[in-house]
């Protein structure tokens, strides 16, 4: 079930994420926004973004809605549970899915996937656990409602949401070094509306590894 606990109680706030530069983008089906314009409704999607303390991405996304939740609106998607310091302390709107007790224990269920690192195989089970729930409870709809960009943080929750919600998605790779094999399927089954780097380097290794020029570099 979707959670969605405004600013003040555990559990939930208002924020967003920054212009850097961005340009008009499209859905799915055609619908233009321009997420430089003020008024534009911005989402950030990462799984585990407002209950992990540690890992780069996961604190890189609460900084992120915590700094642009004073100019701008944004919701953060995430699974429930007790919110880091960070989302507590910040004005950061967070719509929540609960994880399922009965795909809690896909990893160990499934094997490791051919060619690919055992930390691979794991974003994956923990990418589609986190899509099967959003799904299974309001939170596509949600964000088909409310926002008016969806920024995702790695390969397979793009693959999942870009071929899932009639809302522009945008790819933020914070890095390229490593792409597996079944990454490169993946990343070709991908439909974003834009992909962005966190830097001159990332968007080299993009280019390189994936063969996508990125849009722009935050």
């Amino acid at each position: 079930m979707s959670d969605e606990r405004g600013p003040g109680r555990t559990g939930s706030r208002d924020g967003e994420l920054s212009d850097g530069g961005a340009v008009p983008t499209s859905s799915n089906h055609g619908t233009t926004t321009d997420i430089r314009e003020d008024g534009a409704v911005v989402g950030m999607y990462h799984p585990k973004a407002a209950v992990r303390s540690s890992g780069g991405v996961a604190v890189f996304v609460q900084e992120a809605v915590r700094a642009l939740a004073p100019e701008r609106s944004v919701y953060l998607y995430s699974e429930g549970g007790e919110f880091t310091r960070t989302i507590q302390s910040s004005d950061v709107r967070v719509v929540t899915f609960e994880r399922d007790r009965a795909w809690a224990n896909l990893r160990e269920l499934t094997p490791d996937v051919p060619f690919t690192p055992t930390w691979a195989s794991n974003q994956l089970s923990e990418s589609v656990v986190a899509f099967v729930n959003a799904a299974r409870g309001s939170t596509l709809r949600h964000v088909e409602q409310q926002v008016d960009v969806l920024y995702t943080h790695n390969l397979v929750d793009t693959a999942l949401l870009s071929n899932a919600v009639d809302v522009p998605v945008v790819r933020l790779f914070h890095s390229c070094q490593h792409v597996s094999r079944p990454g490169t399927v993946i990343d070709a089954l991908s439909r974003p509306a834009a992909r962005v780097a966190n830097s001159d380097q990332t968007a080299r290794e993009v280019a390189t590894k994936l063969g996508h020029e990125v849009d722009w570099t935050v």
